[in-house]
């Protein structure tokens, strides 16, 4: 019964989404301006990876996992923007294999912008070095008001875009938090395909939630001929956090 609950919510994904869309920000309300960069504030997550067959929905394979988001420490200068280390530790708590695995961001705000600058995944059996981009990736350009959409990075599948789409209140134990909704979305920009859609909810006080559609996998048999279809979606929640004083 609870997988059928599961189901049917991940369902709905798409109708909610479209809904929180065609909200418009009030125009008494100043979105939201900052990200908590200090030291130690900490997120405690849980994010869900569901797959769903086309066939038979009720057979979703899901796999959950613990994130703890912590702002580690300021690290050194790169083009003179002083940086701050965000951790992203995360486990699956739903099997025995829990690979344990660090996602490291660099951050920084400047110019009126949430910036990410570099970033590395830190797995306990092998070496790895930080990426470093070629340009600051703007995850938000603050304030976020109504209308507001920028370019947010560019890979070799096309470019990322961000643009807010709403404001929405989210639930955090029992308290609602009010909440920006920045849709991002994977494009090439040559023929328009969209490789990714995806939506984050922000408040001054960080990342609240985040919903990924990855979109749409064929399954094959060991012939190559297709026996199925599964829609990949990724759900992250905040179950808890402490923001220390600036």
């Amino acid at each position: 019964m609870r997988k059928m609950a599961i189901i049917y919510a991940i369902q709905m994904v798409g109708l909610m989404l479209l809904n929180c869309s065609k909200e418009s920000t009030e125009p008494a309300y100043t979105g939201t301006s900052t990200f908590p960069l200090t030291i130690n504030s900490r997120w405690e997550y849980e994010r869900n990876h569901y797959r769903i067959p086309f066939i038979d929905s009720t057979l979703a394979d899901t796999q959950t996992y613990m994130v703890y988001r912590r702002v580690v420490r300021p690290d050194t200068v790169i083009d003179s923007n002083q940086l701050y280390i965000v951790d992203d530790s995360t486990s699956r708590v739903d099997s025995i294999d829990a690979t344990p695995y660090v996602v490291r961001h660099w951050y920084n705000i400047s110019e009126s912008k949430l910036k990410e600058f570099a970033e590395i995944y830190i797995y306990p059996w092998e070496d790895s070095t930080p990426l470093f981009f070629p340009h600051p990736r703007i995850l938000l350009d603050f304030p976020l008001s109504a209308g507001k959409a920028w370019i947010a990075y560019q890979m070799v599948l096309g470019n990322v875009y961000n643009s807010l789409v709403g404001i929405d209140y989210v639930t955090v134990g029992e308290t609602p938090i009010k909440c920006d909704v920045v849709r991002s979305r994977l494009v090439d920009p040559g023929t328009n395909h969209q490789f990714y859609d995806s939506y984050w909810w922000y408040s001054n006080d960080g990342l609240i939630r985040n919903e990924f559609d990855y979109g749409i996998e064929l399954i094959a048999d060991s012939l190559g001929n297709p026996i199925d279809s599964v829609r990949s979606v990724e759900i992250l929640e905040l179950i808890d956090m402490q923001i220390q004083g600036g």
